[in-house]
Formats: structure tokens, C-alpha cells, sequence
């Protein structure tokens, strides 16, 4: 559903509105809501089902704004919101309650499902000083064992400076290519974050075509996110001050130059506000995209083959780099073209 509303997003329609309702501490559907949302879909056009799923996320939006807004009239000395509960996977919805005016702050964390749930509450309830959790939680390998993968697949690579390296990928990503991105620990969390990654030229022809049709084999009107140095998203986006997590949709301020991007005319992104708690080398890689095209952004999709989860060792990124149609791997200095 959130995949089509995207497309045509802040739809109302007064059928989604019966379907839905707040009580004291949640939401209420009718009884038999699955059957008439089957029954309003019917047999009509991926823009009506577009327009529908549209309307249902903002009905659930309005919904959840207020019952925001009665979180804070219970509690009227907090200023500050933590949401969990898989429902804040939504990134509209999360758009909406940062929007909201009820908080001064909102924070979504990096896995708001029932794992991020179980850990909050540990640290909840632990003794130790509470510190800011980073996204970066998984496996990380060192230079001599991604080198020992590579030598034992019989593979020819180059090992090139940092320097040398982050600009090869960005030769590459000028020429519209794909490169696959694999840097030390592995994110933890329903997104990748610059840790293991499929970064894609954002003003190229070709970009959801590539990522649909040779990578993903998804449908034609899916959209991707893209992650973006944090002082430069307002300048081209409308949206929530940060997405550290790319855990928020936001507005193109100019359609057009990101038209190759955008499934529809009226489609929002998902975005990823790169700042200093993101991957060195990831930072490194948009500063110098930045560079040479005038803005730091790219897209950024999770670095796996179709119907996979996402990498996590250098096994896994050389398989799936050569069983997909990515252009360029870079595994920390070691680059393998195709």
C-alpha cells in the first residue's frame, strides 16, 4: 500500500473515512473493511488502486495526528515523542506525526517494529547512561578478509587508495551505472543506509529502469529513496527537518530535475539525511558525487538480488553482484568492474 500511495499522495476519499475510526487509545476498522477495500479496487486502473491506497494512508495519517494531539493534552509538561510499533515502517505516516504540531521533537527509531521494541526497553530498564543507538550494529570485515573471499573466487580486483576508489564509483555512477556499495558493519533495520547499498545516479535517464527491470524486477512505477547530505536536502526538498534513518517521505521542490526518478508527476521520496553518524567513506562517496554533478544525493536501495534479504559478508555481495545486473562492486578499497 505504501509503495502506491506514494504515487498520488494526501488523496481523501470520503469511502476511506467509514472504514476508519479513533477510539480513546487506537483505531477502529468496520467489521468488514477487507471486503469493501476489495470491492473499491475492483477491476480499476493502477491509478485509480494508486488513488485508493492513497486515500487510506491518509485517512490512518489524519487518524494518528490526532491521537497525537491527545498523547500530548494527557501529558502536557512532555515536549518530546518516541513512536514504535511496525506501523512507524510507514514513511508518510511518520512524515505526519514529525509535521504534527503537538511535539516539539518526534523520534522514530532505526527499527521501531518488535525488535527496536525489545531493545528500547532493555535499555529502558538497564542502569547504563542512555546513549544515541547506532544503525550499524551487524557484522563488519577486515581488508585481509575481504581480500582472502575475493582471492579464493578466483576473481580479478583493484585495490585502490580511498580516494581512488570513491572516485571510481562516482565515474561510474556519472555513466549511469550501478555500483554496489559495501562498507564495514552491516546496518541493523528494515533500511540500507550506506553500509551495504545499491547507489544509482539520480539525474540518469535510465535510474528506475535499471533498478526495476535489471536489479529488483519490480514493477515499472516503483520508486526508490534517496540519501542526501543533510545541508543540501531543503534546498530541494519540502519535509520534516531530518530522516536519519530514511524513515520520512518528503516533496521535490523541482519535479523536473528529478523527473527520472519519480514514478509519477506527483510522487514523493523517501529520503535519507546523511550527516557525521553515517559511514566515513558513504559521506565521502556523496561529497564527491556532490563534486561533480552540483548536488550530493543519490539513490540508495538495499543490496540484494531479487527476493533476498540484504548482504552481510563478502560472499554474499560478490554472488549477488554477479547474479544481478550492478555495474561496479566496491567492497572498502577493492573494486570489481563487470
Amino acid at each position: 500500500m505504501e509503495a502506491l500511495a506514494r504515487l498520488s499522495p494526501a488523496v481523501s476519499d470520503t469511502a476511506a473515512t467509514t472504514l476508519l475510526r479513533s477510539n480513546a487509545d487506537g483505531l477502529d476498522f468496520a467489521s468488514d473493511w477487507t471486503g469493501r477495500v476489495a470491492s473499491l479496487a475492483g477491476g480499476g486502473s493502477h491509478d485509480q488502486k494508486a488513488a485508493l491506497a492513497a486515500a487510506l494512508q491518509t485517512r490512518i495519517g489524519d487518524l494518528l495526528e490526532e491521537f497525537v494531539h491527545r498523547i500530548r493534552q494527557r501529558l502536557p509538561n512532555r515536549t518530546r515523542l518516541c513512536v514504535g510499533g511496525s506501523l512507524f515502517y510507514n514513511s508518510y505516516l511518520n512524515s505526519r506525526v514529525k509535521a504534527s504540531t503537538a511535539f516539539a521533537d518526534v523520534f522514530v527509531p532505526i527499527n521501531p517494529g518488535n525488535a527496536g521494541n525489545a531493545l528500547g526497553i532493555a535499555l529502558q530498564q538497564s542502569r547504563n547512561p542512555r546513549r544515541a543507538v547506532s544503525p550499524f550494529l551487524g557484522p563488519s570485515y577486515t581488508p585481509e578478509e575481504v581480500k582472502a573471499t575475493l582471492d579464493n573466487c578466483k576473481l580479478n580486483y583493484n585495490w585502490a587508495s580511498e580516494n581512488d576508489s570513491v572516485a571510481m564509483a562516482v565515474d561510474a555512477l556519472r555513466r549511469g551505472a550501478l555500483v554496489a556499495w559495501f562498507d564495514d558493519a552491516m546496518e541493523w533495520g528494515p533500511r540500507a543506509l550506506g553500509a551495504r547499498s545499491i547507489v544509482a545516479n539520480p539525474f540518469a535517464p535510465y535510474a528506475l529502469e535499471n533498478l526495476n527491470h535489471f536489479l529488483k524486477k519490480r514493477e515499472p512505477w516503483r520508486g526508490y529513496a534517496l540519501s542526501g547530505r543533510d545541508s543540501a536536502i531543503h534546498t530541494y526538498f519540502d519535509g520534516p527537518r531530518e530522516s536519519p534513518f530514511m524513515e520520512c517521505d518528503f516533496v521535490p521542490r523541482d519535479r523536473e530535475r528529478f523527473r527520472h526518478v519519480l514514478p509519477s508527476q506527483t510522487a514523493t521520496v523517501r529520503l535519507h539525511t546523511v550527516n557525521t553518524g553515517a559511514p566515513p567513506r558513504f559521506q565521502a562517496l556523496l561529497d564527491a558525487f556532490g563534486q561533480a554533478t552540483g548536488i550530493p544525493m543519490l539513490v540508495n536501495t538495499s543490496f540484494n538480488g531479487f527476493n533476498e534479504p540484504i548482504v552481510c559478508s563478502p560472499r554474499d555481495a560478490i554472488r549477488v553482484f554477479f547474479g544481478t545486473g550492478i555495474d561496479l562492486l566496491v567492497l572498502g578499497q577493492f573494486v570489481i568492474a563487470k
